[in-house]
Protein backbone atom coordinates (compact mmCIF):
# COMPACT_ATOMS: atom_id res chain seq x y z
CA UNK A 1 0.00 0.00 0.00
CA UNK A 2 1.43 3.51 -0.63
CA UNK A 3 1.76 5.92 1.90
CA UNK A 4 -0.90 8.06 3.53
CA UNK A 5 -1.17 11.23 2.74
CA UNK A 6 0.02 13.53 5.61
CA UNK A 7 -1.52 16.27 7.40
CA UNK A 8 0.12 19.80 9.06
CA UNK A 9 -1.08 21.84 11.50
CA UNK A 10 -0.49 25.12 10.22
CA UNK A 11 -1.79 29.17 11.04
CA UNK A 12 -3.70 30.74 8.77
CA UNK A 13 -4.99 34.15 7.89
CA UNK A 14 -7.93 35.48 8.25
CA UNK A 15 -10.51 35.14 5.76
CA UNK A 16 -13.93 37.28 5.06
CA UNK A 17 -17.52 35.98 5.74
CA UNK A 18 -20.57 37.84 4.71
CA UNK A 19 -21.45 40.64 7.14
CA UNK A 20 -17.49 41.27 7.10
CA UNK A 21 -17.59 38.70 10.21
CA UNK A 22 -14.25 36.66 9.81
CA UNK A 23 -14.03 33.15 9.63
CA UNK A 24 -10.54 32.21 11.01
CA UNK A 25 -8.48 28.87 11.29
CA UNK A 26 -9.90 27.90 14.53
CA UNK A 27 -13.46 29.17 13.10
CA UNK A 28 -13.24 26.75 10.28
CA UNK A 29 -11.62 23.53 12.33
CA UNK A 30 -13.95 24.14 15.43
CA UNK A 31 -16.94 24.32 12.63
CA UNK A 32 -15.71 20.86 10.58
CA UNK A 33 -14.80 18.97 14.30
CA UNK A 34 -18.68 20.09 14.94
CA UNK A 35 -19.70 18.15 11.85
CA UNK A 36 -18.11 14.94 13.46
CA UNK A 37 -20.32 15.61 17.04
CA UNK A 38 -23.51 15.26 14.98
CA UNK A 39 -22.80 11.29 13.60
CA UNK A 40 -25.55 10.24 16.30
CA UNK A 41 -28.00 12.98 14.95
CA UNK A 42 -26.64 11.84 11.44
CA UNK A 43 -27.32 8.37 11.95
CA UNK A 44 -31.39 8.99 12.92
CA UNK A 45 -31.96 11.34 10.76
CA UNK A 46 -30.92 8.66 8.22
CA UNK A 47 -32.98 5.81 9.77
CA UNK A 48 -35.82 7.95 10.05
CA UNK A 49 -35.72 8.24 6.15
CA UNK A 50 -35.73 12.45 5.94
CA UNK A 51 -32.31 12.77 3.94
CA UNK A 52 -31.68 12.05 0.72
CA UNK A 53 -34.99 11.43 -0.77
CA UNK A 54 -33.78 12.17 -4.64
CA UNK A 55 -30.57 11.44 -6.48
CA UNK A 56 -27.49 13.67 -5.46
CA UNK A 57 -25.87 15.28 -8.18
CA UNK A 58 -22.09 15.41 -7.56
CA UNK A 59 -19.85 18.10 -9.37
CA UNK A 60 -16.19 17.15 -10.44
CA UNK A 61 -14.61 20.14 -11.97
CA UNK A 62 -12.42 17.98 -14.74
CA UNK A 63 -12.91 16.37 -17.83
CA UNK A 64 -13.66 12.85 -17.54
CA UNK A 65 -10.27 10.17 -17.83
CA UNK A 66 -8.50 12.23 -15.23
CA UNK A 67 -7.72 10.03 -11.50
CA UNK A 68 -9.78 12.86 -9.54
CA UNK A 69 -13.09 11.74 -11.90
CA UNK A 70 -12.09 7.71 -11.26
CA UNK A 71 -12.07 8.07 -7.83
CA UNK A 72 -15.64 9.44 -7.82
CA UNK A 73 -16.86 6.38 -10.44
CA UNK A 74 -15.03 3.74 -8.23
CA UNK A 75 -16.46 5.01 -5.21
CA UNK A 76 -20.29 6.07 -6.36
CA UNK A 77 -21.71 2.79 -6.33
CA UNK A 78 -21.15 2.18 -2.89
CA UNK A 79 -22.47 5.80 -1.95
CA UNK A 80 -25.52 4.74 -4.07
CA UNK A 81 -26.06 1.88 -1.92
CA UNK A 82 -25.44 2.86 1.32
CA UNK A 83 -27.31 6.24 0.84
CA UNK A 84 -30.25 4.55 -1.23
CA UNK A 85 -29.87 7.32 -4.13
CA UNK A 86 -27.71 7.77 -7.27
CA UNK A 87 -25.29 10.04 -7.41
CA UNK A 88 -25.33 11.51 -10.66
CA UNK A 89 -21.53 12.61 -11.54
CA UNK A 90 -21.24 15.87 -13.57
CA UNK A 91 -18.31 16.31 -15.52
CA UNK A 92 -17.81 20.58 -15.05
CA UNK A 93 -14.10 22.15 -16.30
CA UNK A 94 -12.86 25.15 -16.42
CA UNK A 95 -10.73 27.53 -14.83
CA UNK A 96 -8.44 24.78 -13.10
CA UNK A 97 -11.55 23.96 -11.29
CA UNK A 98 -13.40 27.31 -10.49
CA UNK A 99 -16.58 27.07 -12.42
CA UNK A 100 -17.90 23.92 -10.97
CA UNK A 101 -16.63 24.73 -7.43
CA UNK A 102 -18.18 27.99 -8.04
CA UNK A 103 -21.60 26.34 -8.95
CA UNK A 104 -21.07 24.43 -6.07
CA UNK A 105 -20.47 27.26 -3.49
CA UNK A 106 -23.67 28.90 -4.99
CA UNK A 107 -26.11 25.45 -5.07
CA UNK A 108 -29.08 25.23 -2.19
CA UNK A 109 -27.33 23.69 0.94
CA UNK A 110 -29.56 20.65 0.84
CA UNK A 111 -26.88 18.06 0.47
CA UNK A 112 -28.32 17.15 -3.11
CA UNK A 113 -25.47 19.23 -4.69
CA UNK A 114 -21.52 18.30 -4.09
CA UNK A 115 -17.87 18.75 -5.08
CA UNK A 116 -15.53 16.57 -5.33
CA UNK A 117 -12.45 17.86 -6.73
CA UNK A 118 -8.33 17.54 -6.25
CA UNK A 119 -6.85 19.58 -3.67
CA UNK A 120 -6.20 22.92 -5.30
CA UNK A 121 -9.37 23.61 -5.61
CA UNK A 122 -9.92 24.07 -2.20
CA UNK A 123 -6.73 25.56 -1.00
CA UNK A 124 -5.02 27.19 -3.75
CA UNK A 125 -7.71 28.72 -6.20
CA UNK A 126 -8.91 31.12 -3.45
CA UNK A 127 -5.48 32.65 -2.70
CA UNK A 128 -4.20 32.70 -6.48
CA UNK A 129 -7.37 34.90 -7.67
CA UNK A 130 -7.44 38.54 -7.09
CA UNK A 131 -10.99 38.45 -6.98
CA UNK A 132 -11.68 35.24 -5.51
CA UNK A 133 -14.96 33.15 -6.67
CA UNK A 134 -15.72 31.15 -3.86
CA UNK A 135 -13.69 31.23 -0.27
CA UNK A 136 -13.42 27.79 0.93
CA UNK A 137 -13.96 28.39 4.35
CA UNK A 138 -17.18 29.79 4.39
CA UNK A 139 -18.20 28.30 0.69
CA UNK A 140 -18.05 24.78 1.67
CA UNK A 141 -18.79 22.37 4.45
CA UNK A 142 -16.15 19.58 4.13
CA UNK A 143 -16.91 16.10 4.20
CA UNK A 144 -13.66 14.04 4.24
CA UNK A 145 -10.35 13.61 1.84
CA UNK A 146 -11.27 10.37 -0.06
CA UNK A 147 -8.37 9.22 -2.19
CA UNK A 148 -4.81 10.34 -3.24
CA UNK A 149 -2.05 9.42 -5.90
CA UNK A 150 1.57 10.17 -5.70
CA UNK A 151 2.49 12.14 -8.73
CA UNK A 152 5.33 10.42 -11.35
CA UNK A 153 7.47 12.83 -12.88
CA UNK A 154 7.45 12.40 -16.65
CA UNK A 155 9.05 13.17 -19.76
CA UNK A 156 8.02 12.41 -23.69
CA UNK A 157 10.55 9.53 -24.69
CA UNK A 158 11.81 11.54 -27.76
CA UNK A 159 13.53 14.21 -24.97
CA UNK A 160 16.58 11.59 -24.68
CA UNK A 161 16.41 11.51 -20.74
CA UNK A 162 16.04 8.30 -19.70
CA UNK A 163 17.12 9.63 -15.70
CA UNK A 164 16.22 12.36 -13.23
CA UNK A 165 19.64 13.36 -13.64
CA UNK A 166 19.41 13.46 -17.54
CA UNK A 167 16.10 15.45 -17.74
CA UNK A 168 17.85 18.38 -15.36
CA UNK A 169 20.94 18.09 -17.51
CA UNK A 170 19.00 18.55 -20.66
CA UNK A 171 17.19 21.13 -19.20
CA UNK A 172 20.12 23.31 -17.88
CA UNK A 173 21.06 23.36 -22.24
CA UNK A 174 17.87 23.35 -23.69
CA UNK A 175 14.66 25.01 -23.44
CA UNK A 176 11.67 22.36 -22.31
CA UNK A 177 8.33 22.51 -22.06
CA UNK A 178 6.10 21.17 -19.62
CA UNK A 179 2.17 20.72 -19.41
CA UNK A 180 0.00 21.79 -16.43
CA UNK A 181 -3.64 20.77 -15.48
CA UNK A 182 -4.41 24.15 -15.88
CA UNK A 183 -2.71 27.72 -13.93
CA UNK A 184 -2.75 27.10 -10.18
CA UNK A 185 -3.20 23.13 -10.93
CA UNK A 186 -0.87 21.15 -8.85
CA UNK A 187 1.08 20.34 -11.83
CA UNK A 188 2.01 24.00 -12.05
CA UNK A 189 2.80 24.43 -8.76
CA UNK A 190 4.63 21.40 -8.34
CA UNK A 191 6.73 21.73 -11.37
CA UNK A 192 7.59 25.22 -10.23
CA UNK A 193 8.75 24.35 -7.33
CA UNK A 194 10.73 21.23 -8.87
CA UNK A 195 12.40 23.99 -11.09
CA UNK A 196 13.70 26.04 -8.33
CA UNK A 197 14.80 23.19 -6.33
CA UNK A 198 17.08 22.22 -9.38
CA UNK A 199 18.02 25.80 -10.71
CA UNK A 200 16.21 25.36 -13.91
CA UNK A 201 13.88 27.25 -16.09
CA UNK A 202 11.10 25.60 -17.74
CA UNK A 203 8.17 26.78 -20.22
CA UNK A 204 4.63 26.29 -18.42
CA UNK A 205 2.14 25.62 -20.89
CA UNK A 206 -1.47 24.81 -19.00
CA UNK A 207 -4.20 22.09 -20.42
CA UNK A 208 -7.52 21.79 -19.44
CA UNK A 209 -7.19 18.84 -17.07
CA UNK A 210 -5.17 16.40 -16.18
CA UNK A 211 -6.12 14.09 -19.08
CA UNK A 212 -4.71 16.42 -21.80
CA UNK A 213 -1.78 17.23 -20.46
CA UNK A 214 -0.65 13.58 -19.90
CA UNK A 215 -2.02 13.63 -24.02
CA UNK A 216 0.61 16.68 -24.69
CA UNK A 217 3.40 14.70 -23.12
CA UNK A 218 2.92 11.61 -25.46
CA UNK A 219 2.44 13.57 -28.43
CA UNK A 220 5.28 15.61 -28.03
CA UNK A 221 3.65 18.92 -28.11
CA UNK A 222 5.46 19.41 -24.59
CA UNK A 223 8.63 17.53 -23.12
CA UNK A 224 7.68 16.86 -19.48
CA UNK A 225 4.61 16.69 -17.06
CA UNK A 226 3.48 15.44 -13.86
CA UNK A 227 0.69 12.75 -13.37
CA UNK A 228 -0.66 10.39 -11.40
CA UNK A 229 -0.12 6.65 -12.10
CA UNK A 230 -3.59 5.83 -13.54
CA UNK A 231 -2.85 8.53 -16.18
CA UNK A 232 0.26 7.83 -17.40
CA UNK A 233 0.87 3.94 -17.26
CA UNK A 234 -0.79 2.76 -20.76
CA UNK A 235 1.47 5.05 -22.39
CA UNK A 236 4.69 4.01 -20.62
CA UNK A 237 3.67 0.99 -21.62
CA UNK A 238 3.32 2.07 -24.99
CA UNK A 239 6.68 3.45 -24.86
CA UNK A 240 5.77 7.14 -25.40
CA UNK A 241 6.28 8.32 -22.05
CA UNK A 242 9.54 7.17 -19.22
CA UNK A 243 8.63 7.84 -15.72
CA UNK A 244 11.88 9.59 -14.15
CA UNK A 245 11.02 9.49 -10.65
CA UNK A 246 7.65 9.01 -8.26
CA UNK A 247 7.39 11.54 -5.15
CA UNK A 248 5.89 8.95 -2.75
CA UNK A 249 8.53 7.33 0.10
CA UNK A 250 7.85 3.78 -1.10
CA UNK A 251 7.70 2.46 -4.91
CA UNK A 252 4.07 2.06 -5.94
CA UNK A 253 3.27 -1.56 -6.89
CA UNK A 254 1.56 0.02 -10.36
CA UNK A 255 5.58 0.80 -11.50
CA UNK A 256 8.20 -1.08 -9.41
CA UNK A 257 11.03 -0.13 -11.27
CA UNK A 258 10.57 3.85 -11.10
CA UNK A 259 12.25 5.22 -8.32
CA UNK A 260 11.27 7.78 -5.56
CA UNK A 261 13.21 10.55 -5.08
CA UNK A 262 14.40 9.58 -1.65
CA UNK A 263 15.74 6.50 -3.74
CA UNK A 264 17.43 9.42 -6.15
CA UNK A 265 18.52 11.39 -2.70
CA UNK A 266 15.99 14.07 -3.13
CA UNK A 267 13.36 15.54 -0.68
CA UNK A 268 10.23 13.58 -0.25
CA UNK A 269 7.96 15.70 -0.56
CA UNK A 270 9.50 17.41 -3.89
CA UNK A 271 6.51 16.69 -5.95
CA UNK A 272 3.06 16.81 -3.10
CA UNK A 273 0.73 14.27 -4.40
CA UNK A 274 -2.80 14.44 -5.20
CA UNK A 275 -5.69 14.42 -3.05
CA UNK A 276 -9.65 14.36 -3.72
CA UNK A 277 -12.11 14.98 -1.23
CA UNK A 278 -15.80 15.65 -0.74
CA UNK A 279 -17.61 18.64 0.27
CA UNK A 280 -20.84 20.14 0.69
CA UNK A 281 -22.00 24.17 0.23
CA UNK A 282 -21.50 26.14 3.21
CA UNK A 283 -24.26 26.38 5.79
CA UNK A 284 -25.36 22.51 4.82
CA UNK A 285 -26.99 21.14 8.14
CA UNK A 286 -24.54 19.41 10.56
CA UNK A 287 -26.88 16.33 10.11
CA UNK A 288 -26.58 15.77 6.73
CA UNK A 289 -22.93 16.69 6.95
CA UNK A 290 -22.42 14.34 9.55
CA UNK A 291 -24.70 11.14 6.96
CA UNK A 292 -22.62 12.17 3.93
CA UNK A 293 -19.15 11.88 5.55
CA UNK A 294 -19.95 8.53 7.40
CA UNK A 295 -21.09 6.95 4.13
CA UNK A 296 -18.03 8.39 2.12
CA UNK A 297 -15.92 6.66 5.13
CA UNK A 298 -17.80 3.43 4.91
CA UNK A 299 -17.90 3.56 1.06
CA UNK A 300 -13.87 3.84 1.56
CA UNK A 301 -13.83 0.58 3.80
CA UNK A 302 -15.86 -1.32 1.24
CA UNK A 303 -13.60 -4.36 -0.01
CA UNK A 304 -14.81 -4.10 -3.98
CA UNK A 305 -14.35 -0.03 -3.36
CA UNK A 306 -10.74 -0.43 -2.15
CA UNK A 307 -9.54 -3.29 -4.35
CA UNK A 308 -10.89 -1.58 -7.43
CA UNK A 309 -9.08 1.94 -5.64
CA UNK A 310 -6.13 -0.15 -5.51
CA UNK A 311 -6.05 -1.58 -9.17
CA UNK A 312 -6.47 2.24 -10.52
CA UNK A 313 -3.10 3.06 -8.62
CA UNK A 314 -5.36 5.12 -6.10
CA UNK A 315 -4.68 5.36 -2.32
CA UNK A 316 -7.33 5.39 0.45
CA UNK A 317 -7.13 8.44 3.07
CA UNK A 318 -10.95 8.18 4.32
CA UNK A 319 -10.35 11.37 6.57
CA UNK A 320 -12.61 13.31 8.47
CA UNK A 321 -14.80 16.31 7.93
CA UNK A 322 -11.97 17.94 10.19
CA UNK A 323 -8.98 16.44 8.77
CA UNK A 324 -10.25 18.26 5.49
CA UNK A 325 -10.38 21.34 7.33
CA UNK A 326 -6.86 21.23 8.09
CA UNK A 327 -5.32 20.37 5.10
CA UNK A 328 -6.87 23.10 3.30
CA UNK A 329 -5.45 25.35 5.72
CA UNK A 330 -1.98 23.36 5.26
CA UNK A 331 -1.97 23.94 1.44
CA UNK A 332 -3.01 27.65 1.88
CA UNK A 333 0.11 28.31 3.82
CA UNK A 334 2.79 25.91 2.32
CA UNK A 335 1.33 27.29 -1.58
CA UNK A 336 0.66 30.78 -1.07
CA UNK A 337 4.01 31.19 0.12
CA UNK A 338 4.99 29.37 -3.26
CA UNK A 339 2.87 31.81 -4.97
CA UNK A 340 4.45 34.79 -4.06
CA UNK A 341 7.77 33.69 -4.39
CA UNK A 342 7.58 32.54 -7.88
CA UNK A 343 4.93 36.04 -9.05
CA UNK A 344 2.47 32.63 -10.50
CA UNK A 345 -0.63 34.37 -11.31
CA UNK A 346 -4.64 33.02 -12.18
CA UNK A 347 -5.26 32.96 -16.06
Amino acid sequence: MQPRLRMIRVHSARSPEPGGIPMDRRSFLAAAAGFVATGASAERAGAQGSYPQQPIRVVVPFPAGGAVDASMRIIEPRLRDLLGQPLVIENKAGANGILGAAQVAQATPDGYTLLFAPREVYGVNPILQAKPAYDARRDFAPLGIATGAPYLLIANTGVGARSLDELVAKAKSTSLAYSSFGHGSMAHLNIESFARHFGIKLLHVPYRGSAPAVQAVATGEVALSISTPPAAVGFIGDGKIVALAVGAERRIDLLPDVPTFVDLKQPADLLVPASFALAAPGRTAPEIVARLSAALTSALSHPETVERLRKAGLEIVASSPQGMAEAIESDMVRFGQLIRETGIKAD
